[in-house]
Order: structure tokens, then C-alpha cells, then sequence
């Protein structure tokens, strides 16, 4: 294949061209040794930085093997060696070995052995030790072998670690990495299964190729954890997650190293990869961010099939990353900018607001923190209430609002502290909920604008179809050839709202109504009734008066109560005959609803309050033996006990006759002729 890159910057390697190794003849059969051995399917450059692993999955009737190629110098600091490095290829790889599987009994034919290879010290004895993928081994579940290479030509593989995959077909395997993702200095195992199919349940239909990654946990002493971690990415259809597995390095340069993983046929084949970030704890299972192909470019296909590792490119001390695009033919170089971290907090005047308090003061400070950072950060600051009962505003010289922007030029490290006064502009009617304010604030220019280069930046695209790039129009060519790295700006800081970035806080400043010092009011709501001028238990005598009168006591045997209301529920063919003040009525096909507030507010402890309603009793049926009213009490705030809140108010009836009886005399008339 033709290549613009110089000679002097490249170096070709074929190992497996020695003509009287490519067949293996065995009794009376001839089988392929190193013919169609597929030697650099995938390739690895070892921790130590001399050693360079190619797979060769095809080795031996696809048994597979990794060749091994080494420096024939090494690394070396002195001057003559580095000399000849910056016009020749940095490795000389003219030392190489390539293990025969048929010595080693653990590789079968078929098994795929070096789909993939990494390496690390797994063991915790200070040897690099070697990974292989065998996507097609353990009957089609696939397996990752932990390895050293042999003294000699006469022994095999010296396995030491083994994982197998749990499902058929997912070639597990297909994906390996060796990386320190918590900080103890052991690296963990990373497996990609791009055909996994994620299962749905009993009854639902399968998944289909979403792919994942299995995350095992170096617990020392040479033991990796049995159990993985899952990495899924969004579960995508046909995405094959976990095609491409690699370290990124410390992209938000809080010590740990952070991972990317690809799902080249996500989203229609256009492609996505996703960023997993490393702590102490080892990788969240959440991915902190999704890059499709589609926000890059209309153009790209394939895009996450392959990775490089993480590699400064522009100097600015965070490592950039290049993915592949092998459906499109091209391969796009993300650059990572400067991360900022702020730390900021909001303070009042005053711990508790008294029910009088018409204003008070609030303190807002920030600062800017993290590595590579310039001296200062114009800094965009939204201050706002977010209380909706009650009308408050940010007293301003222009003028009272309820919420403002400002810049302030922060310098690293230091925090920029404000003074401001809030106005209590109108009567409160719920003293337990507290008034709340917020703090969010950004990056900015001097002049208060948010800065261009806090978006995501333009990728740098490399195509190897010239002719079809040629075939694009203009605009597409514009978009797609912005692979100057000059045009970056590398300095300038990008916002971390990942993880533990911070970006807004939040003050809630409460009132003293004697509801303890979390400012969290308890009550203990009780409810009943009695009929007006009616002795408990004694029942109504229907027809007896057109109306009763129903009184509706509340009960508070704790802390002050927000908002207290009751509920009742009236049974056909009860009617109010008037609605009270403080009511609001509905009808439902079962029931005549009425919520009614209760007074005071807030309903402070071992308060009494009671309504009186008026119903209507006159189309009571003779017979009816009782009727039953449904109340409920409730507040905004929390209950202690809220088996008393209920309660089915039960009225006898009577039914009674009242018997009259009337006459009359009818005169006798006298006829006449």
C-alpha cells in the first residue's frame, strides 16, 4: 500500500515470511503454519517500551500464536543512540520469536489465539507478564490467557492466568488491555465481547451484538477477581461495544487512568466510543462521556473500531487519542484541552430567618482549580432564587431581580468572595419551607460572554481515499480537512461537569418556627368529628331537622405544622348547604369532596382547630341505618404518626314514625224544589 509518510518515519516488519515455515506437514496431512498466519491483526507495544507484540491469530490452522519482536539495542540514554533515533526508526525489532501453539496444550485449532494482545505486571513481581485473546476458544465462548513467553523454541507458553467468556458467539476476547485504572500500581484485566447479546427476561426478545466489557480487578498476589465489572456502554443494538479496548491516560488529571472503548457499528454504523474514567474504587460502571461519529462529522463510518493510546500531540500536558474509521477510510485525532475544576460556596447573614424578616445577606465565593491552568479565569456567575412561595429579589443598584449575572477574574487557586442583599417583598404563607438560592457559573471572556473554546473543539480528520475526499464539496472538505493543530487552542481551558465537577450549589436559608434544629417540622396530625347538639353514640332521627351541623376538629401533638388542610368526603345524598371560607368544594360520582384549610398557620404544637360545616340532610332515604364521612388531615411537612390522620366518621339514624290524624265535618244539605 502507498503511504505519504516518510521512509525514515517508517519501518515494516514480516516476521512470518521465512519460506520453509509457511506449512507443517504431519503424517498425511499438510497443515498451514505460518501461511495465513495474519501476523499484526493486532499489535502492542509492551510497558517496558523494547518489546513489540503482533498477534498472528492464524498461525497453525488458526491456533494462533504472538510473535514477539525485540530491540536489538534496547533503549539506551546515550547520545550516539538518540542521534540515530531522530532519523531512524526509534526500534530496530531484528530480535524476534514466534512460540509454536502446537507445543502449547491449552491452544486448540480454530481458537484464534493473538486476535489480541497487551500486556502488564500482573503478578506484582515486577515481570511483564503477556495477554492474548482467543475469541473462538472454550467451545465459542472465547478466552483471555495471562502468559510468559518460553526459554526456547522446544516449550510452550507458560500460562498463569485464564479467563473464559460466559456466553457462545460474543467472542470474548476479541479486545484485551492490561492498564492500572486505581492508582495501586497492579493492572487490571480488560476484555472487550462485542458480540454479546444482552439478555432481556423471561418472555422479552433478546438482545442483539450490544456488546460489553469484562473489568477484572487485580486483587495482588497474583489473583485477578472471578466476578467482573460490566461496562455496557447504551446497550445499542448491533453496536459491538468493546470492538476496541485502550488506556487514554489521565485525560482529567486526577491521578488515575482513564480508558476508551469502541462500538464501531452503534448508530446505524456510524460509530461512538465511550470514556470510562479510573479512581481509587477502579472504573465507574457509568461512562462520563459518549463521542458519536455523527457530532464529528456526517462523513464518518466504523468510527471506534480501532484506538491508539493516550499521546500528547500539541504539548499541552493531556493526552489526545486517535480513532479509527475504517468504513469511511479515515482516522480522527481528539484533542483534549485543559481541565478546570471550581470549588465554590454560598453563606447568609443569618442561620434562621424570623416570620419579621424583611431582608438579609448572602456571602458567594468561588475558585478555580486543577493542572495546567493559567494564572487567571474570567469567570461568568448566575446568581438566582429558585423559592417560588415566597417573592424575594437580589437588591441591585439598578434595580431589585430575582436573578443576575457577573464576571469576576478569578485567580488560581484564590478564592473571589460577594456580598449581596436579599429582599423579602411579600407576605409568607409557609414559614416551614425555606427560601432558596443557587449559584451556577461557567467560563468566560471579559466581557461576560461564554468563551468559544469551553465547547467541544473540531477534531483533526485523516483520510487515506483521496479521490473519494476529492468527490466531497467544499463544505464537507472544509469541515473534514481542519486538522491543523495550530488552529487548536491546547491552553484553553474546558469545565469539568463530570464526575465530582462541580458547577452550581445551592443555600437554603430556613425560618425559626420552633421546629428543631434540623429545620425539618415533625408534626403529629390527629382528626375527628361530632355532630353539633347530637351526644356521642345517640343517633340522628331522620326527618328531624333539614340540617345538621358537623364540627371538624384538628389536633397537633408535635412540632409545627406547614400548610395543615382537611379532607372530608361527603356521601349521596349529603349536601353542603354552604361552602366555608377557608373551603374549596368538588363533586366526584361517589362523593361531595371539600378541603378546607386550618388556621393558624403555621399550626404551632398542642394547637385545636375546628370547622363547622352545615349539611343538608332533607332526601335522607326512611331506612337508611347510618352514614359514614371520610376525613383526612395532611401538612407539607413530615408526620410522626400518620394512623390518626385518617378517620371514618360514622352517624347513626333512626327512622321514626310521626303519626297525625285530622278530621273534618262535612255540613248536610237541604234540598229545595
Amino acid at each position: 500500500m502507498e503511504s505519504d509518510v516518510p521512509d525514515y518515519l517508517s519501518h515494516k516488519v514480516l516476521p512470518l515470511i521465512s519460506n520453509g515455515m509457511q506449512t507443517l506437514k504431519e503424517r498425511d496431512k499438510e497443515s498451514f503454519l505460518y501461511a495465513y498466519g495474519q501476523a499484526g491483526i493486532s499489535v502492542h507495544f509492551a510497558k517496558n517500551g523494547s518489546e513489540l507484540l503482533m498477534g498472528a491469530p492464524g498461525i497453525y490452522n488458526w491456533k494462533g500464536s504472538v510473535v514477539r519482536l525485540a530491540d536489538s539495542e534496547g533503549f539506551s540514554p546515550s547520545p550516539n543512540v538518540r542521534r540515530r533515533r531522530a532519523v531512524e526508526p526509534p526500534l530496530d525489532l531484528s530480535v524476534y520469536r514466534v512460540p509454536n501453539p502446537y507445543l502449547t496444550a491449552a491452544v486448540h485449532e480454530n481458537d484464534y489465539f493473538g486476535y489480541s494482545v497487551s500486556s502488564g505486571e500482573f503478578l506484582g513481581d515486577g515481570q511483564t507478564y503477556y495477554v492474548a485473546g482467543a475469541p473462538r476458544a472454550a467451545l465459542g465462548n472465547g478466552k483471555v490467557f495471562v502468559f510468559d513467553f518460553p526459554p526456547n523454541e522446544l516449550e510452550g507458553i507458560g500460562v498463569v492466568l485464564e479467563r473464559v467468556g460466559s456466553q457462545v458467539g460474543s467472542y470474548f476476547g476479541a479486545a484485551v488491555l492490561g492498564m492500572d485504572v486505581t492508582g495501586d500500581g497492579r493492572p487490571e484485566l480488560l476484555v472487550g465481547a462485542p458480540l454479546h447479546s444482552q439478555g432481556s427476561g423471561a418472555g422479552a426478545p433478546a438482545g442483539l451484538e450490544e456488546g460489553r466489557v469484562c473489568v477484572y480487578q487485580n486483587l495482588g498476589r497474583g489473583q485477578l477477581s472471578e466476578q467482573p465489572l460490566v461496562l455496557a456502554g447504551s446497550r445499542a443494538p448491533r453496536a459491538r461495544f468493546g470492538s476496541a479496548v485502550a488506556s487514554v491516560g489521565d485525560l482529567d488529571q486526577d491521578g488515575y487512568n482513564d480508558i476508551a472503548i469502541g462500538a464501531p457499528y452503534e448508530d446505524d454504523q456510524r460509530g461512538a466510543i465511550y470514556i470510562y474514567l479510573g479512581g481509587a474504587g477502579g472504573l465507574s460502571p457509568t461512562y462520563s462521556q459518549r463521542i458519536g461519529a455523527a457530532e464529528l462529522s456526517g462523513e464518518l463510518r466504523g468510527f471506534g473500531v480501532s484506538l491508539s493510546h493516550g499521546l500528547d500531540m500539541d504539548n499541552n500536558r493531556y493526552s489526545d487519542v486517535a480513532v479509527g474509521s475504517y468504513l469511511s477510510g479515515e482516522a480522527v485525532l481528539l484533542r483534549a484541552q485543559p481541565v478546570v475544576r471550581f470549588h465554590a460556596h454560598l453563606s447568609s447573614s443569618t442561620d434562621r430567618l424570623q416570620p419579621t424578616d424583611r431582608q438579609f445577606r448572602i456571602t458567594a465565593c468561588i475558585k478555580y482549580f486543577g493542572k495546567h491552568l493559567p494564572e487567571q479565569l474570567p469567570t461568568e456567575v448566575l446568581m438566582k432564587i429558585e423559592s417560588r412561595h415566597v417573592l424575594c429579589a437580589f437588591d441591585l443598584s439598578g434595580g431589585s431581580r430575582d436573578n443576575f449575572t457577573y464576571t469576576r477574574m478569578l485567580t488560581y487557586e484564590s478564592y473571589s468572595c460577594d456580598d449581596f442583599t436579599v429582599l423579602i417583598k411579600s407576605d409568607i404563607h409557609d414559614y416551614t419551607q425555606p427560601i432558596q438560592l443557587s449559584m451556577s457559573y461557567n467560563i468566560s471572556s471579559e466581557d461576560g460572554t461564554v468563551e468559544e473554546h469551553s465547547r467541544p473543539s473540531t477534531p483533526v480528520t485523516i483520510g487515506t481515499d483521496l479521490s473519494k475526499r476529492a468527490e466531497r464539496s467544499k463544505r464537507q472538505v472544509s469541515s473534514l480537512m481542519t486538522g491543523d493543530l495550530s488552529e487548536f487552542c491546547a491552553t484553553c481551558p474546558v469545565v469539568n461537569r463530570l464526575g465530582a465537577g462541580q458547577t452550581q450549589v445551592r443555600l437554603s436559608v430556613p425560618f425559626s418556627i420552633g421546629c428543631g434544629a434540623d429545620a425539618v417540622c415533625q408534626s403529629d396530625l390527629s382528626v375527628s368529628a361530632a355532630v353539633s347538639g347530637l351526644r356521642e353514640g345517640a343517633a340522628f332521627v331522620i326527618g328531624a331537622s333539614p340540617t345538621i351541623e358537623l364540627d371538624v376538629n384538628v389536633t397537633n401533638a408535635g412540632e409545627p405544622a406547614s400548610l395543615p388542610s382537611v379532607q372530608v368526603k361527603l356521601p349521596p345524598p349529603i349536601r353542603l348547604v354552604r361552602v366555608p371560607q377557608l373551603c374549596s368544594e368538588r363533586e366526584t360520582s361517589e362523593h361531595v369532596v371539600l378541603t378546607c384549610h386550618i388556621r393558624p398557620h403555621p399550626f404551632p404544637a398542642g394547637a385545636e382547630g375546628r370547622i363547622r360545616l352545615s349539611l343538608d340532610v332533607q332526601e335522607l332515604a326512611p331506612g337508611t341505618e347510618s352514614l359514614t364521612v371520610q376525613l383526612n388531615v395532611t401538612s407539607a411537612g413530615e408526620e410522626l404518626a400518620a394512623a390518626d390522620n385518617v378517620r371514618n366518621f360514622r352517624l347513626d339514624l333512626r327512622t321514626e314514625a310521626d303519626i297525625a290524624v285530622t278530621g273534618w265535618v262535612v255540613p248536610a244539605g237541604v234540598g229545595q224544589k
